[in-house]
């Protein structure tokens, strides 16, 4: 592969969720003093996930794909009460989505794969806001709370991890719903 081509494919990698000028986790690069060449990102495998200390870490997320059953709302010890999915996953919001509108598409996609259901969505005892679906581009019912579309993160490995919250300052649990 070539230099140029390399960096064509780099490029493409790291604009995919976190945006322009960000790291695999959303920090910006940072130019070294001396070379004044930003540092490459540390891949994904190698940096350790953030632990929240709800979940036991085993198992794995494998996605939703016409997911049924209840929402749930669980306690995360250091987020506190959260949405979850029916299987306990935590759910997430991408702040630059609009009202029922998913803007995470293809690899963004798979790192932080759509909450989807085949039925309707039923919400959890206490739940505060509003649970809808919207319509992806492939089909499927993408889950809203309050018309936002809800994620699951695969770097969450059981149920109530959150490990990917506040990543890229774009991804956010639902708190207190």
């Amino acid at each position: 592969m070539t230099a140029a081509r390399g960096l064509l494919v780099l490029a493409v990698v790291l604009g995919a969720c976190g945006g322009a000028g960000t790291g695999a986790y959303g920090g910006a690069a940072q130019a070294s003093a001396t070379t004044g060449y930003a540092a490459a990102p540390k891949p994904a495998a190698t940096e350790p996930p953030k632990q929240y200390g709800y979940g036991s870490g085993s198992g794995g997320a494998t996605g939703t794909a016409g997911v049924t059953g209840a929402l749930k709302i669980v306690n995360n010890v250091t987020l506190g009460k959260i949405l979850a999915g029916s299987n306990g996953m935590t759910l997430y919001t991408f702040k630059p989505d609009s009202a029922n509108t998913s803007t995470c598409v293809n690899a963004c996609a798979t790192t932080w794969p759509p909450y989807t259901i085949s039925g309707d969505p039923v919400a959890p005892s206490g739940l505060t806001g509003t649970l809808g679906t919207a319509a992806r581009t492939d089909g499927s019912k993408q889950v809203t709370y309050n018309a936002q579309p809800l994620y699951t993160y695969s770097g969450d490995r059981a149920a109530g991890d959150a490990n990917g919250e506040g990543i890229g300052g774009k991804w956010f649990s639902i708190k207190n719903p």
